[in-house]
């Protein structure tokens, strides 16, 4: 009897270790990582008298990744909104700020997605860059 308790108690705790049978994993699909070096740079756009603002949005790229989700939030927002679905040919992105958006500062996040499967968020800020010289 003390063997056979013996044997259980030992060898059973070794096969269940050896063979992976003790849980977790379960071949789960992981987040993919913040794409990094995210950069925001806003810029004033002269046109004739029209005068607009710009925003070029770059990273490096995911391994693995079918495309890129944006996403804006400025001042005074508590979540950010989201922006348009991109794919790795679109990076650098360029995103034209509307004309009635009077804002100091913006902050812009991207994602990647890899399998459907939406990663964590990379953060940058814009904020808005001095005026333009009159001239």
């Amino acid at each position: 009897m003390m063997r056979k308790l013996f044997l259980l108690f030992t060898i059973v705790p070794i096969v269940v270790l050896l063979t992976g049978c003790g849980g977790g994993g379960g071949g789960g699909v992981s987040k993919p990582p913040a794409p990094e070096n995210f950069v925001a740079d806003r810029v004033w756009v002269k046109n004739g008298t029209n005068l607009t603002q710009k925003v070029t949005l770059s990273w490096e790229l995911v391994d693995g990744a079918q495309l890129y989700k944006v996403y804006i939030q400025v001042e005074g927002q508590t979540a950010p909104t989201f922006l348009k679905e991109i794919s790795s040919s679109e990076v650098p992105y360029t995103y034209n700020l509307p004309s009635d958006l009077y804002v100091l500062d913006i902050d812009f996040l991207v994602s990647a997605v890899v399998n459907g499967v939406e990663g964590e968020l990379a953060r940058a800020s814009a904020p808005a860059p001095p005026p333009p010289s009159p001239f």
